[in-house]
């Protein structure tokens, strides 16, 4: 690999972490939801279990509902489910809390976030995600 491209790869990464929220992670110390009984709310974890298994075009499961209803106990327990079994890409939670980095409030570091988790998470994504930010 030559220096210039070594360089340009670095700097691509630098811009993602400078532009990265890492406490949205489902893993991150500041987001510790707690993960819902399997038990309870079984419908619906079993649905978002098919729609992650099935293997058709649906790249996106919206989970959406009033404050309060338990989405991000979902969240965490299906983040946490396809973490240990590493099929968790990577995750992104939101929150209005502003004890919480002020980035977890808005979408605007969503890409960011997720494509830096990436590179850190899956070495062989590392140098693809490094040159496409420049």
């Amino acid at each position: 690999m030559s220096g210039l491209r070594l360089v340009h790869e670095v700097r691509g990464l630098g811009i993602l972490q400078e532009n990265a929220v890492p406490g949205a992670a489902y893993d991150s110390f500041k987001c510790q939801a707690t993960p819902v009984c399997p038990r309870t709310r079984k419908v619906v974890l079993d649905r978002v279990g098919e729609w992650a298994d099935a293997r058709d075009d649906s790249a996106i499961c919206w989970m959406h509902g009033p404050a309060g209803i338990g989405k991000t106990s979902l969240a965490t327990s299906i983040a946490m489910k396809y973490a240990e079994e590493n099929r968790l890409a990577r995750s992104f939670f939101f929150t209005r809390d502003p004890a919480y980095d002020a980035g977890c409030c808005s979408v605007n570091k969503v890409f960011a976030t997720i494509a830096y988790q990436i590179s850190t998470y899956h070495p062989s994504a590392k140098k693809k995600l490094g040159n496409i930010t420049l």
